[in-house]
Parts: C-alpha cells; structure tokens; sequence
C-alpha cells in the first residue's frame, strides 16, 4: 500500500512530464481534475507522447494507461500509475532517470 509520500513523488513526476509534454507554458493550476484535452488543449499526438513518457518513466508496458489517458483526467492517470505501482507492475524513476527519459523523449 502506498503512503502520501509515494502519492507525493508520483504526483511530482506526473506533473513535471505532463508540463514538459505541452510544449508551451501550462497556464493553469494542475490538480486531479485537471483534463488532459479540455483544460491543457491536448491533441492526439500530446496523448501518445505523454503516454510514452509516463510508459518509460515508470517502466511500464505499453499501453498500460490507455484508458486513464482516454479518461483524461490527471487524477485518473495518477490513479492508473499508483495502481500498476502497487501491482509491481510500476516503479517510481530516480531524479536522474525522470531528467534523462524526459529530455531525450524529444519534448
């Protein structure tokens, strides 16, 4: 079971790929309801790139969050990697990991 601190540095990671992905300055406050599409203006592509990102920086298979990332709300993302890294089918990345895969995704 995960503790807050847990919650906390996913929630951190999230936020950081999510805003990296935009390609322009987010503008408005990031919390779980934000919406992928509606709130940030996410295309398509800005999906598959995000779910790649999210993918390589927990160490997840392929398309393990399709249906948070069709939901599209960062609390639902957040709660589809919590979930997989309670499964061990997840790991939370070190620092240094989250900046490598971050600036070589390309974003």
């Amino acid at each position: 079971m995960q503790d807050d601190s847990t919650d906390r540095a996913v929630w951190d990671v999230l936020v950081r790929a999510v805003e990296s992905v935009a390609g322009r300055p987010v503008t408005v406050p990031l919390s779980a309801g934000t919406l992928l599409v509606a709130d940030l203006g996410y295309e398509s592509l800005n999906l598959i790139e995000l779910s790649y990102v999210i993918e390589t920086l927990f160490g997840l298979a392929e398309q393990s969050l399709d249906s948070a990332l069709t939901v599209g709300s960062l609390g639902e993302v957040l709660e589809g990697v919590l979930e997989l890294l309670h499964d061990g089918a997840a790991r939370i990345p070190s620092p240094e990991e989250e900046a490598l895969i971050i600036n070589q995704s390309g974003v």
